[in-house]
C-alpha cells in the first residue's frame, strides 16, 4: 500500500469517526467548525459541538449562561483558546475592563 493509499484510509476513518459523533449530538448544539479554532496542542479532538452552559460569576456570585452561539463566536471568530471558560457575567466583565 502507497504512502498515499495510507492517508486516504486514515483519513476515511477519522472521516467515519466525526461522523458517528455528530450522530451523538445532543439537541439544541451548534455545529462547530474544527478549521476555525485555534489548534489547542492537547491529546483530545477538535471541540464538534457548543451547548449552553451555566456558571456562577467569581466577583458577584450571579447564575449565568453562556449560550453555545457565544461559546462558537469566541472559539471561531475572535479564536481564543479551547480551554478557556467564563467566570465573570457581563456586568462584571465591563467592570474589570474599565478599572484596568
Amino acid at each position: 500500500m502507497s504512502g498515499k493509499q495510507r492517508r486516504l484510509k486514515v483519513d476515511a476513518k477519522r472521516e467515519s469517526k466525526r461522523d458517528a459523533e455528530r450522530s451523538s449530538i445532543p439537541d439544541g448544539a451548534v455545529i462547530a467548525d474544527p478549521t476555525k479554532q485555534v489548534p489547542n496542542n492537547s491529546y483530545g479532538g477538535p471541540v464538534l459541538y457548543y451547548v449552553d452552559v451555566a456558571f456562577t460569576c467569581i466577583d458577584c456570585g450571579k447564575r449565568e449562561l453562556r449560550t453555545a452561539h457565544q461559546q462558537q463566536w469566541y472559539y471561531e471568530v475572535a479564536k481564543g483558546s479551547l480551554h478557556a471558560t467564563a467566570v465573570r457575567c457581563r456586568n462584571c466583565r465591563k467592570v474589570r475592563v474599565r478599572t484596568h
